[in-house]
């Protein structure tokens, strides 16, 4: 955002920092595809074209940005907006009886897992897992989509142990992210 020039609002106080705000935190190590930001720029700033112009400019390779628009101040906070993230995982090795161990943990009631020091049932926070159909010489692959809401967030790595599958030995990328459907776009 500095590079490219756009004038951003700061917060008050003795540390002001730029007013951003991203919808969900990607994870350590996880790639993406979808990632929205809520960023508050001065009323005096460039229409949004020029914004995404000198923004494209001033990006590393590799990162694109999709769309750029305005919303009402008055919107709620995107964190509290965001129903579910979709991901997909690409297993690196091959793992025999993938399509069995989905179907049986897709029919557990409760799927009992333990977070600081919490117990908690991972399995309502799976709202779809499917193996998606592999061509010859590829990549296994699932795909899931999970619970992304405050205090009911569900994550990748922990369906894979609850499937017997190394989080190490995957590549895990976010395609979408579900929103609440009456605010923003409903699905990046």
């Amino acid at each position: 955002m500095r590079r490219a020039g756009v004038p951003m609002v700061f917060s008050q106080g003795f540390n002001p920092r730029p007013r951003i705000q991203f919808a969900s935190p990607l994870p350590l190590g996880f790639t993406s595809e979808c990632e929205i930001v809520d960023v508050w720029v001065s009323e005096d700033s460039p229409n949004l074209d020029q914004i995404k112009e000198e923004l494209c400019r001033s990006l590393p390779p590799g990162l694109v940005i999709s769309k750029i628009y305005t919303i009402n101040e008055n919107e709620p906070a995107l964190q509290t907006v965001v129903r579910s993230a979709v991901y997909l995982v690409t297993l690196l090795e091959p793992v025999q009886g993938i399509g069995d161990r989905v179907k049986s943990l897709l029919s557990e009631l409760n799927l009992v897992r333990n977070r600081r020091g919490q117990d908690y049932n991972l399995r309502p926070l799976i709202k779809s897992l499917e193996l998606v159909p592999a061509l010859e010489n590829e990549y296994q692959q699932i795909r899931m989509e999970l619970s992304a809401q405050e205090g009911r967030t569900g994550r990748p790595e922990e369906v894979l142990a609850a499937l017997g599958i190394s989080a190490e030995k995957v590549l895990i990328k976010r395609e979408r992210l579900v929103f609440e459907s009456n605010n923003r776009n409903h699905s990046w």
